[in-house]
């Protein structure tokens, strides 16, 4: 009983370490399985986030802005009403913006455009080029850098313009004021009212030299005596007609921007030929038409206050009392002026198109330094470039009261009128405001009017100076100094001197004032601009 007992028990206990073995063989596969196959996990809808609403542009604080420009009159009698217009356009476009238009006569602008950028007047846009002192308003500070502005708020300036604008605008490197974009390029023509010449039958086309145009003057004057022939300022250049004997003038000897003028006489030229810095008034063109404006002074051709008169051609030759005006040669610029005065000219093209840096900075806006908002009178600016409708009401007023269309984009002054004035608003800045290539087209202009400014902007032959600026700070004394000794020749201009007896005098009084030491100063900066290029 005893020997079976245990050998139950021995029995049990294998049966148990078996049980316990293949308990534990059990777990491991199961724990094997579930490694394999983890526990499927429960499906939830994927959570969506909203996009968020785009933050709202900031509203622009509402800004009046002042803009300055010169005109060939006083005021003009609808010019608070267009005014008007423009404002509500440009709260349109969003800019939130009032824009003040100040016309100033051409017969004050020289003096009152200085005077409201030093006395701290609230100035926004301002006309300028470089024969307004542009240069010398830059250098001063009188003109914000605008190379900035232009990234943020200029793109359509940049790129619409030819980038030989901005080059030419250039001061040390960085924009002060954006060139109007029109002919980049320039040259001289004389215009002769047509219906005097017709009556008086004076066929223009064959006026080739200066002698030709001696005797066309002879005619006017003698049958003609309550006109003057040759309408004359001291800055007018009337006698630059003898460019028809030395048609490579201005390419053979470029002027140099910069350089000083001393009282409408600019002594210095860079001849292109020897690099050299040259005196003007020793050059043959120069004497020849100081001898050709004197002749014409004496036989009477010239008006006598040519030296002091503050008249404008245009409103002489209106009147019946002048024949003849100054002007650019660029495309269908007869047909402009046609447009502008109500009359038909005759013009005779002087010397080839040629790009300077004085050419290409002839019209531009600067945004001066005492700007309410910089900012936004860059928007505007930009505008001025790029949108049509703007452009238009700036320079032609309201559509059906001003002008009326006679097909897309070409125009006539409304109501019957001869000339756009005549119905209360021209301010004769269609070539100042930003992009002229979107003007409209008066019905009297040619229709391929801006395909010949390409053409022309093109072809034009290009200074070797173009983009250098003489910097004249170190001649301060000798500029002052000299200044003041040409004073008593500024009449020179005139004709209204012998050039035999006062061309000799005014070069002594200059070499004694200073006059080498700014030829050698214009030499050597050149050189240094050349080398650096």
């Amino acid at each position: 009983m005893n020997k079976t007992r245990t050998i139950s028990l021995v029995m049990l206990s294998c049966l148990l370490v078996v049980m316990m073995v293949l308990s534990a063989c059990n777990n491991n596969a199961n724990n094997k399985v579930n490694e394999a196959k983890p526990a499927t996990e429960e499906k939830t809808e994927p959570v969506v986030t909203p996009t968020p609403e785009p933050e709202p542009e900031p509203e622009l604080a509402p800004v009046k802005l002042r803009l300055f420009h010169p005109t060939g009159k006083d005021t003009d009698p609808d010019r608070k009403l267009v005014q008007d217009e423009i404002n509500k356009y440009l709260q349109d476009k969003g800019l939130n913006a009032e824009l003040e238009m100040n016309g100033i006569n051409w017969s004050q602008w020289f003096d009152k455009a200085p005077l409201i950028l030093q006395s701290g007047e609230q100035a926004d846009l301002m006309f300028t080029g470089s024969w307004l002192n542009y240069f010398n308003f830059a250098k001063n500070g009188a003109f914000l850098p605008l190379d900035e502005l232009l990234e943020q708020h200029g793109q359509g300036i940049k790129e619409s313009l030819d980038p030989r604008f901005l080059q030419a605008a250039a001061v040390n490197g960085k924009v002060y004021a954006v060139p109007t974009n029109k002919e980049i390029a320039g040259n001289g023509a004389v215009f002769f009212k047509k219906e005097l010449a017709d009556k008086l039958g004076i066929d223009i086309a064959a006026v080739k030299t200066g002698e030709d145009l001696d005797k066309v003057l002879e005619t006017v004057k003698t049958k003609e005596p309550g006109v003057t022939p040759l309408f004359h300022t001291d800055n007018s250049y009337i006698g630059a007609f003898v460019l028809k004997n030395h048609p490579n003038y201005h390419a053979e000897y470029e002027s140099i921007s910069g350089a000083p003028n001393f009282n409408g006489i600019s002594p210095f030229r860079y001849e292109t030929k020897t690099g050299k810095v040259v005196y003007t008034p020793e050059l043959p063109y120069e004497i020849e038409r100081y001898k050709l404006l004197n002749s014409w002074f004496k036989k009477g051709y010239i008006n006598r206050d040519a030296a002091t008169t503050k008249a404008q051609s245009t409103d002489l030759i209106k009147a019946g009392k002048a024949w003849t005006r100054f002007g650019s040669a660029k495309p269908d610029s007869e047909k402009e002026a046609e447009s502008g005065d109500g009359i038909p000219y005759y013009k005779i093209v002087l010397d080839p198109p040629m790009v300077t840096t004085e050419t290409a900075t002839g019209s531009m806006f600067a945004i001066p330094k005492k700007t309410v908002d910089a900012e936004r009178a860059m928007m505007v600016l930009n505008l001025l470039h790029t949108d049509p409708k703007l452009v238009n009401l700036i320079v032609y007023g309201i559509e059906g009261k001003h002008y009326e269309k006679v097909s897309e984009g070409v125009i006539k002054p409304a109501n019957g009128k001869k000339t756009f004035s005549e119905n209360g608003y021209f301010p004769e800045n269609n070539w100042m405001i930003g992009n002229q290539q979107l003007n409209y087209l008066s019905e009297v202009e040619s229709a391929n009017k801006w395909e010949m400014y390409a053409d022309y902007n093109k072809n034009a032959g290009q200074a070797q100076l173009l983009g250098f600026l003489f910097n004249a700070d170190s001649l301060k004394n000798e500029i002052s100094a000299l200044t003041n000794a040409s004073q008593e020749f500024k009449i020179l201009g005139s004709g209204a001197v012998d050039p035999d007896v006062v061309l000799p005098k005014m070069k002594k009084k200059m070499m004694d004032n200073g006059l080498e030491k700014v030829q050698a100063e214009l030499q050597k900066q050149i050189d240094e601009w050349k080398a650096s290029k």
